[in-house]
């Protein structure tokens, strides 16, 4: 159980912190195809899987482990961002629950290979990860991180 909360909290850290992206400059991870859209960076997936990296280590997590579950929050989100380009959904259009626990939901669904995932628990964090992902998307829009609170 304190396990898969200490990985939710470095999932937490690796969604977040992609956002600093923008105190940089900025080239697109699908290199202006449309594929993902311009806030998908390679910066930003770079901060965020050295982010998650190092919450991982802070929190002494089996590096390998950590490695596959930061990559698939990562690719959540990503996935998250294709399926609205292809929805056509415009950059900072919302898609309701992929928007806010989609990097969540991939990160356990790989996680569960390695680790038992208690679906209760899971499904606990993901409801709180919902209301904790508008709460602190509202402050990263007063901070001018994010132009929308989702």
């Amino acid at each position: 159980m304190i396990e898969l909360l200490l990985y939710t909290l470095v999932a937490y850290v690796t969604n977040a912190s992609c956002t600093l992206s923008k105190l940089l400059s900025q080239h697109p991870l699908d290199f202006g195809s449309g594929l993902l859209g311009p806030g998908k960076t390679i910066e930003g997936l770079l901060i965020g899987l050295n982010a998650g990296l190092f919450t991982s280590l802070l929190f002494n997590l089996d590096f390998r482990v950590s490695f596959y579950f930061i990559t698939a929050a990562l690719l959540g989100d990503l996935l998250g961002s294709f399926f609205k380009r292809r929805l056509g959904i415009p950059r900072g259009g919302e898609l309701p629950l992929i928007d806010q626990v989609g990097f969540l939901l991939t990160s356990y669904l790989v996680l569960s290979f390695f680790i038992n995932v208690s679906f209760w628990l899971a499904l606990t964090l993901l409801v709180i990860t919902f209301f904790i992902h508008r709460l602190s998307n509202k402050l990263a829009c007063a901070l001018n991180l994010k132009n929308v609170p989702w």
